[in-house]
């Protein structure tokens, strides 16, 4: 309900008037000009309850419009956060190989040792082996790296799911 107020005129008829026309000249029925008061003075003047005619706002959206927008929203961004998380984690990752060429230094170490000692490591080699393989630390990276983009795809794809959900929620009609 809007609040009108009702300005007197000297035929004995009041003209409604409301705070946004303070200061203006609102004309009477009877063809005289009147001179609305200030803000404060309105306010003083006797009360109209108008019925407010702009219809109430309605939303074309019902339960399941919403729900599929709220969950195909969420899901894309929940997705694009661990996505984008994950491909911070990948960005860090080394996974150049090193360049070592220690080779002559190898090959003066057994130039260098006696006989015996190398005959001592093979035997050794020979009869237990080199032991359990370890890959080098950027092996290992190459390996994280490759698992991580294939979640980070993952989550590209049921970020696009929920993009889908959300924009499929526009384009249900309402029963």
């Amino acid at each position: 309900m809007a609040t009108k107020y009702l300005l007197p005129c000297l035929c004995g008829a009041t003209q409604p008037i409301d705070v946004a026309q303070a200061g203006q000249i609102v004309r009477c029925q009877c063809g005289r000009s009147l001179d609305v008061p200030t803000m404060r003075d309105i306010r003083r003047l006797e009360q109209m309850e108008v019925a407010d005619h702009r219809p109430a706002p309605t939303t074309d959206w019902n339960r399941v419009q919403g729900s599929l927008f709220a969950i195909g929203l969420a899901v894309t961004v929940i997705a694009l956060i661990i996505a984008a998380f994950l491909w911070i984690n990948r960005m860090q990752l080394d996974t150049t190989k090193p360049v070592i060429d220690d080779t002559a230094q190898i090959n003066a170490a057994i130039d260098d040792s006696p006989p015996v000692m190398i005959w001592s490591a093979w035997q050794e080699v020979e009869h237990h082996g080199l032991g359990p393989y370890i890959p080098p630390d950027y092996v290992l990276a190459r390996r994280e790296s490759a698992a991580l983009l294939r979640w980070m795809m993952v989550l590209l794809v049921i970020a696009t799911g929920g993009a889908v959900t959300t924009i499929a929620a526009f384009f249900l009609r309402r029963k």
